[in-house]
């Protein structure tokens, strides 16, 4: 969009800009330039300085409040240090001084083109990041949402040695809540004297598996260390499980008690008939 009151020097610019094959319009006031940006996308926009009805830094506040990704440059036979200092602020992308040549207008377009479309792909970058982080995000939040459901206990540790995610079930054997077991060093989640053996395992930074069982007042539980690893094969961290095997335990004992008092019972007819 060709913003000047000068008949001349918009045709003059219009029949440049259609030779390289650009597609142009014009406007002679600031107003009717609003207008036609209410209406229509434009890549650049070549505003003069000395309009008839608003100057064009007026015309460039106006347009920024519309936020606009047009490009923008001033042509301005008026150019002084103030004039630039003030368009600046106001966000102008280029300057180009009356009197210019063809190649320096064509030079300024390519060069305000090529900055739009760097600036285009940066906003795509950064949708897609953003993207990215949601899609990130609600594959944490389903993944938390699993494990919040497991019987098995569970507790995260950070390469740091603390505690990450801690689901329902290890806040209940830990009789406390998820949150204030988070941040803590495992250490001090696992203070208890119970947990003794846990703690040991955990300190001992084996990249093993290591699988083992814990007594915790009446319950029995089979526990589960793992380590995992980045991509590089740098450790982040450690995943214990707790499975409660009390009543396996319970049955087994009940099994074992049940085949004693049978062969027992089995005994004592064969003495007798011995």
């Amino acid at each position: 969009l060709v913003i000047d009151d000068e008949y001349g020097v918009r045709s003059g610019i219009r029949q440049i800009l259609e030779m390289e094959g650009y597609d142009v319009d014009d406007a002679e006031t600031g107003r009717s330039a609003l207008a036609k940006l209410d209406r229509h996308r434009f890549d650049v926009a070549l505003i003069d300085y000395q309009l008839p009805d608003i100057d064009g830094l007026t015309l460039l506040q106006a347009m920024r409040a519309r936020k606009l990704d047009t490009m923008t440059c001033m042509i301005t036979a008026y150019a002084n240090i103030d004039t630039a200092i003030a368009a600046t602020r106001q966000g102008i992308d280029f300057f180009l001084p009356k009197p210019f040549l063809p190649d320096d207008l064509i030079g300024v377009l390519e060069t305000l083109l090529r900055h739009r479309r760097l600036k285009e792909d940066a906003e795509r970058l950064r949708a897609e990041h953003e993207a990215s982080l949601l899609a990130l995000a609600s594959e944490k939040s389903q993944t938390h949402s699993l494990v919040s459901c497991l019987s098995d206990a569970v507790l995260v540790v950070n390469r740091d040695g603390e505690v990450v995610l801690a689901n329902p079930s290890m806040a209940s054997i830990l009789q406390t809540n998820e949150a204030s077991v988070l941040r803590r060093p495992f250490s001090e989640v696992l203070a208890a004297p119970a947990f003794g053996l846990l703690r040991d395992k955990l300190a001992a930074g084996s990249s093993e598996r290591m699988v083992f069982e814990l007594e915790l007042a009446e319950r029995s539980f089979v526990v589960s260390v793992v380590t995992f690893l980045a991509d590089q094969g740098v450790e982040r961290g450690r995943i214990v499980t707790m499975s409660d095997i009390t009543v396996v335990r319970r049955m087994a004992l009940e099994r074992s008690r049940f085949i004693r008092t049978m062969v027992h019972e089995f005994k004592s007819p064969l003495g007798a008939i011995k």
